[in-house]
């Protein structure tokens, strides 16, 4: 009898442990009854997807312009992408036709892998900014993934916060000659210290004619002739100023002007400008040539078009109109 239970204990511990991991298999595979391997394999695979982005150039001067490209890879789905970066004070981001891009908000690029963006600075201190590209797969409702490069800004060479030199006696306003960009010509106004900004004041810029009529080129110099009706071979121009009649400083701004001609040219987008303390404007002078109309012809001038300034106190003296004829 000591015999046989000996010989049966070895038999009885196997038995056991081969119950043992009978259960065990079988509450592994209760584990996992409700996961399929294959879509568990495609989520791992996913951590091998990103977006890669450049900047080519990746130091560009304010005014330049720089291509923004990405490449997904091993992408998984289709889906859009949208452009971001950070707002930073002075810093102004448009597309190559002049749209402005937000700061702090996502821009639609739609399925592209590339755009042309103009970044514009003021000051004379150089920004660093990172310029994320995202991607959000169709009908999906966030963000799946993203991937940002570093942006250089440098301020445009010769910079300067300086005002003009030239002086009108008399003159009760710090005036800064307009910047000369395509058919916009600089015209020195008068200087004289303006009031200090108050940074928790409300800028109120406005714009305003001072004359339109026959610009002429006499040894270098933009003489504008007012007067109501052109004749044959003379330039259309107009005579405007923009200031800040606020309490506080404008920040940068741009204007446009929607010109009565014959040309791709007729809606003129500028430059971004420096910022207006109060008291202080800008004097610009326009020249354009093949009026539309024979008779009356109408050019709209007006500043901060798209309501980038936000706290502008007053919105109604943003713009005006002004009539030339054509007389032939």
């Amino acid at each position: 009898m000591a015999q046989l239970q000996a010989l049966l204990r070895p038999l009885l511990a196997i038995a056991v442990l081969f119950i043992i991991l009978i259960l065990i298999v079988g509450l592994i595979g209760k584990m996992f009854s409700g996961i399929h391997f294959g879509s568990l394999l495609s989520a791992i695979s996913i951590s091998r997807e990103k977006i890669s982005v450049a900047a080519a150039p990746a130091v560009v001067a304010s005014g330049e312009k720089t291509a923004i490209s990405w490449n997904h890879e091993h992408k998984s789905a289709n889906g859009l992408y949208e452009l971001v970066y950070p707002c930073r004070e002075n810093l102004i981001i448009k597309t190559e036709s002049g749209e402005t891009i937000s700061c702090n908000s996502s821009y639609p690029l739609g399925s592209s892998n590339s755009i042309i963006i103009i970044p514009t600075l003021e000051g004379s201190d150089t920004a660093n900014i990172p310029v994320s590209i995202s991607f959000t797969p169709n009908g999906a409702d966030r963000v799946a993934l993203s991937g940002s490069v570093q942006l250089t800004i440098n301020p445009a060479s010769g910079a300067s916060t300086s005002k003009a030199s030239t002086s009108t006696k008399g003159s009760s306003e710090s005036t800064k000659p307009g910047n000369k960009k395509m058919n916009t010509y600089p015209i020195p106004g008068g200087q004289s210290t303006p009031p200090l900004a108050n940074q928790n004041g409300y800028p109120d810029l406005a714009i305003e004619l001072i004359a339109a009529g026959s610009l002429a080129t006499t040894s270098g110099t933009e003489t504008l002739i007012p007067k109501s009706t052109l004749l044959p071979g003379e330039q259309a121009g107009v005579r405007f100023i923009i200031k800040n009649i606020g309490s506080g400083p404008s920040g940068p701004w741009i204007f446009n002007a929607n010109l009565p001609i014959n040309s791709s040219g007729s809606f003129f987008i500028s430059d971004s400008q420096a910022s207006l303390n109060p008291g202080e404007s800008v004097v610009f002078t326009m020249g354009f040539n093949n009026l539309k109309n024979s008779g009356a012809n109408v050019a709209t001038f007006t500043v901060d078009p798209n309501a980038y300034i936000s706290r502008d106190l007053n919105r109604a003296n943003n713009s005006f109109s002004v009539t030339i004829n054509r007389g032939y």
